[in-house]
């Protein structure tokens, strides 16, 4: 059990945060009508560019929308099953 006073716990996270430089970033939604002119592609890139000093950046997406993650950068993660608590029923 470890218990950390106010500003070492500070200087604690702000370490892991450049350490573990990690973000995770949200699926992209076009409607459809706007779909396959280059507008999802174009915001994938942007955010991309907003977090490139990020070590990583991660992305839960379904199974279906894999392919286009993958033609913006995106790779499949091996033996890594995304985990998560939600209440959100899709």
């Amino acid at each position: 059990f470890l218990v950390l006073s106010g500003s070492v716990l500070k200087i604690f996270f702000d370490y892991a945060l450049v350490l573990f430089s990690i973000n995770c970033i949200t699926p992209v939604l076009i409607n459809p009508a706007y779909q396959g002119k280059g507008i999802g592609k174009e915001l994938v890139r942007l955010l991309s560019q907003k977090y490139k000093e990020y070590l990583r950046i991660v992305l839960i997406a379904y199974e279906k929308e894999t392919e286009f993650y993958r033609r913006c950068g995106f790779e499949v993660g091996v033996e890594k099953v995304p985990m998560f608590i939600t209440s959100l029923w899709t």
